[in-house]
């Protein structure tokens, strides 16, 4: 990685690290917010 996505990609892990402490703490996972994701983008019947 050069100097800028090193960074970035440390921005990127303390965000998905917190993320994940939230998760956690409403008792949820990631699989679970992913879920959403998969459904809000799915195609329209």
């Amino acid at each position: 990685l050069n100097s800028g996505n090193k960074e970035f990609a440390g921005e990127a892990a303390d965000l998905l690290y917190h993320l994940i402490v939230l998760l956690r703490v409403r008792k949820l996972t990631l699989a679970d917010a992913l879920a959403v994701l998969e459904k809000r983008h799915a195609p329209k019947k």
